[in-house]
């Protein structure tokens, strides 16, 4: 007899009970699918902060806050006023880097800048540029102003009618230094005032100058070097000027004379002794 087989509604029809494998094999499909269902609703319903799959969250840079108001624009450089009282003559002869007085004497002068074609172009020439055997006060094309050196030499005649600088010449006497201390020199931009600290001799010869003692002449070849100076190397080098002029001074001025100092040096030619002997006066500014 052949034996038939029922659904699982049938065999609860016909009161056959399905085995217990069946059982759990059905409750386990249940349960799969109920925990599929709650995983999709947690998916979709919970905040994307706790779903641990989340991607992760681009880092926040902090970015500086950058001043973009426009800087205050530097002050422009103003440039020197020349002095009101040489403004005039500077126009005329733009050569003009000053003016020198030496008060109680015939010393007041325009005071000019050689060209570098002719170092003593106005040696014999007036202010205006034209031939004159009386010449004008002047410095060397090198000095570029006379502000800006710590020792500027001015050069000029001893002329036997006492114009230019033959007063200059009178300071081999220390009664004459006495009676004229100090000398006035305005630069384009300053009015300035010098003691005058040293009086002394050098003699030229082959070229070059030589401290010259009124006894030993210049037989000590002791180089005066510093005729195209325009600042110091350092102390030493001032220290090593300072030591020589003291050595063959005329005479004891007592001014001291510090390094850093700004020194003017007037040279001119001698009324006796050697052609080639001139006297520097150096004044030191106070």
């Amino acid at each position: 007899m052949e034996k038939k087989s029922y659904t699982a509604a049938e065999q609860t029809t016909v009161g056959i009970r399905p085995s217990k494998s069946k059982l759990f094999m059905l409750l386990a499909v249940l349960l799969i699918t109920a925990a599929s269902g709650l995983l999709l609703v947690l998916r979709f319903t919970t905040p994307p902060s706790v779903i641990t799959d989340a991607p992760i969250p681009l880092l926040q840079v902090h970015i500086p806050q950058i001043d973009v108001t426009p800087a205050e624009p530097e002050p422009e450089e103003i440039p020197p006023q020349i002095l009101e009282r040489l403004a005039s003559f500077h126009a005329e002869n733009s050569d003009l880097v000053g003016w020198i007085r030496i008060p109680g004497t015939q010393v007041d002068y325009p005071v000019m800048r050689s060209p570098y074609s002719d170092w003593d172009f106005y040696l014999n020439r007036n202010f205006e540029g034209q031939a004159d055997s009386h010449g004008t006060p002047y410095i060397w094309p090198h000095f570029e102003s006379a502000d800006a050196s710590d020792l500027v030499f001015v050069f000029a005649h001893n002329m036997a009618d006492g114009s230019r600088f033959a007063d200059v010449a009178k300071y081999y006497r220390q009664s004459f230094f006495e009676a004229h201390p100090t000398i006035e020199f305005a630069t384009l931009y300053e009015e300035r005032s010098f003691d005058i600290a040293f009086a002394f001799y050098v003699h030229s010869r082959d070229y070059h100058e030589y401290y010259y003692d009124n006894v030993r002449g210049y037989e000590d070849r002791i180089e005066f070097p510093y005729a195209f100076l325009t600042a110091w190397e350092n102390q030493e080098e001032f220290d090593q000027f300072i030591e020589k002029n003291r050595r063959f001074q005329l005479y004891d001025t007592g001014v001291e004379v510090n390094y850093g100092d700004r020194l003017v040096a007037l040279w001119t030619c001698t009324s006796g002794g050697p052609s080639e002997l001139r006297l520097i006066v150096i004044g030191v500014q106070r």
